[in-house]
């Protein structure tokens, strides 16, 4: 099975950008909000074959996988997407603020999921919070300065936003989650910060409009994390997660670093542009800024509160004497590596499949042996399938790559 070239799924949510997917693969705008580009076999929003390979039928990646499970990514990626074409590759444009959310650990997705079957619910309905029995890592490469919150921040690091926007008295509006944190503060501060979560969402409507309509006043006229609390005081009014987002890291990251969400990280996106690798599980427990349902005592359950640094994930370079440069970014999971490829004229770079490519930049040629070298330019995307062994890249461009890690072999 020769290399397949493919074209992603577009994914118009309303916090999408409006040209920032477009100038990425120089086209015209939608004139909608493009919010993601979906590069990979997932159910929802499986990529397209532009061509698909000889004795089957097949119009998108999904369906091939369902013929040819083995040709495209072998036993051991069946392994390690439980039956699922183990990784879904995204180009995310964030215009707004995305929701809070985190993902179970694997014990924590099969409990769960198994919970929520002998209750008789449909995994797809509206009232589950687990739709398979799998975990949802997650790596963020920024191609543009991006905004996240990850994690949680200590907690004089809270107390001091609190009080710089008017919230840290203890006759004001959160006087209860700080006495639900004082009160259990002798557990421990994560034990703390878990009590305020709790006592933040059992807050009355009243005491939640009072926290956004002092929060409103008092937010400074400064970028960074308030600037982005501004924005989603405005969409989403007397919401817990405006609070929450005190209790948690802001990062700012630079073009060219990568963020790895670990399993029980309380998280969110709140603008610029980047790619995105992940598992395709589907498991997401919402936490706030969002219009969909929130289960806290599930989401209670699943999250860790302890405070905790952003774990940058370093890039590990190597450069080649055909002037080649590779960079990998090894994240703690089986399912996928993430790395970026720089070929200069005359550079060669061999990959194994399955593996997933992107051309960021310039124009990249994969060839396969037996096969006629696959053209494509800036935007282009194809799947290295594992059946066909390696492929060469040739350049001269910039392209990035998801497959497995090398270290267990595929």
């Amino acid at each position: 099975m020769f290399p397949l070239p493919i074209e992603g799924i577009l994914k118009h949510y309303a916090w999408g950008s409006a040209r920032e997917l477009a100038e990425l693969l120089r086209r015209e705008p939608s004139g909608e909000p493009e919010a993601e580009l979906w590069l990979g076999a997932h159910e929802g929003g499986p990529a397209r074959l532009l061509r698909a390979p000889p004795g089957t039928s097949a119009g998108d990646l999904l369906q091939l996988f369902r013929e040819r499970p083995l040709e495209l990514v072998g036993n051991e990626g069946i392994r390690r997407g439980r039956g699922r074409f183990p990784f879904l590759f995204k180009v995310l444009a964030a215009a707004e603020p995305l929701s809070l959310q985190a993902h179970p650990d694997l014990e924590q997705a099969e409990r769960g999921f198994a919970a929520e079957q002998a209750r008789g619910l449909d995994p797809g309905g509206p009232e589950a919070n687990y739709r398979d029995a799998s975990p949802k890592p997650e790596l963020l490469y920024a191609l543009k300065p991006f905004s996240c919150l990850c994690g949680f921040c200590g907690f004089e690091e809270s107390e001091r936003r609190f009080l710089e926007i008017g919230l840290g008295d203890d006759a004001g509006p959160l006087r209860t989650p700080l006495e639900a944190y004082r009160a259990a503060l002798g557990q421990g501060e994560a034990r703390g910060r878990e009590a305020f979560f709790r006592a933040l969402f059992e807050l009355g409507a009243e005491e939640r409009a009072s926290i956004t309509e002092r929060m409103r006043g008092a937010l400074p006229e400064s970028g960074g994390l308030f600037a982005h609390l501004r924005c989603a005081a405005v969409k989403y009014p007397n919401d817990p997660g405006l609070v929450v987002a005190l209790l948690m890291n802001y990062l700012e990251l630079a073009p060219g670093e990568a963020l790895f969400m670990p399993a029980r990280q309380l998280h969110a996106y709140l603008g610029g542009l980047g790619l995105e690798v992940m598992a395709p599980s589907d498991n997401v427990l919402r936490g706030g800024l969002t219009p969909k349902k929130v289960d806290v005592e599930e989401l209670v359950r699943v999250l860790d509160f302890g405070a905790t640094k952003p774990h940058l994930v370093a890039a590990v370079e190597t450069r080649a004497e055909d002037g080649t440069i590779v960079e990998t970014f090894p994240a703690p999971v089986e399912e996928f590596l993430f790395s970026i490829v720089t070929l200069p004229s005359g550079g060669l770079h061999w990959v194994r499949g399955p593996c997933l490519c992107l051309v960021l930049e310039g124009e990249l040629f994969v060839q396969s042996e037996g096969d006629a070298p696959l053209p494509l330019s800036r935007g282009g995307a194809c799947l290295i399938p594992f059946g066909k062994g390696k492929a060469s890249l040739t350049g001269p461009c910039r392209v990035a790559l998801v497959s497995l890690p090398a270290e267990t072999g595929a």
